[in-house]
């Protein structure tokens, strides 16, 4: 797929954040993606959405 969004690497990347991980993640109480960047943090595990900093 093109790329026709400059806040996603691709399309298909889109597509998997808004009809997979963002419906799952409501679901489960936890935050959302609104693009394919991120924000680095150190936490104590792989699971944790806690900084540890």
């Amino acid at each position: 797929m093109l790329n026709t969004d400059n806040q996603y690497d691709t399309m298909g990347e889109k597509w998997v954040i808004e009809n997979v991980e963002t419906p799952a993640a409501r679901i489960l109480g936890e935050g959302v993606r609104t693009n394919h960047d991120g924000i680095s943090f150190k936490s104590k595990n792989s699971t944790s959405i806690e900084n540890i900093e």
